[in-house]
């Protein structure tokens, strides 16, 4: 009797070892995590004009021109807005004249086959909204700082400033980008945003 029961542990024992060492075929996986932000499409619903900035940052990080460009007001859409960009006043204008949204593609797509990394910071943080009109949904930013650390292959440059933009809803009640103002800050960076657009528009 004794060698029996003895007999049925062992047994036991080597049964609990086998399953311990199998895979269970009918187990659920573990969700695999996106490697990070840089490799991943983020672009949320513009229902606010807060997610608009968190959208552009993003778009920037990500070097995702179609999230960028998506970020600003459909002016086929809207035929009563023309989107403008103020420059820095430091700036030569001729660069600037007669800016559209094709020269924000222009610029921007230069930027990116010419760069590997780039990193924003000090961008959609602590930015305050004011209502414009009560005619149209509108809202105006508070001049906010940024920066841009972009990796190009023969440097890396840095571009400081402020910024302040308009936004309005479109037809679709979803907000976007219709007025932006460049402008220098108080460090004695001179590399705007003015800069990095002015010297990729032709490019």
């Amino acid at each position: 009797m004794q060698k029996k029961i003895i007999h049925l542990l062992r047994g036991l024992s080597v049964y609990i070892l086998i399953s311990a060492s199998c895979t269970n075929p009918f187990a659920t996986r573990d969700v695999e995590r996106p490697e990070g932000d840089k490799n991943t499409d983020i672009f949320n619903q513009p229902i606010a004009s807060e997610v608009v900035m968190s959208n552009l940052r993003y778009a920037l990080i990500q070097k995702n021109l179609s999230n960028y460009m998506n970020s600003f007001i459909d002016t086929n859409s809207v035929k009563s807005v023309k989107f403008k960009f103020k420059p820095e006043p430091s700036i030569e204008s001729e660069r600037f004249l007669n800016w559209n949204l094709e020269d924000e593609k222009n610029y921007l797509q230069h930027v990116f086959t010419n760069s590997a990394v780039i990193e924003v910071s000090q961008f959609d943080k602590d930015i305050i909204f004011t209502q414009i009109s009560t005619a149209i949904d509108s809202v105006q930013t508070s001049p906010f700082f940024y920066q841009l650390k972009i990796e190009f292959s023969d440097s890396i440059r840095i571009y400081t400033g402020k910024a302040r933009m308009k936004l309005m809803r479109d037809i679709n009640s979803l907000w976007a980008i219709y007025y932006w103002e460049d402008l220098r800050d108080e460090t004695s960076n001179q590399q705007t945003w003015s800069v990095l657009k002015s010297t990729y528009r032709f490019n």
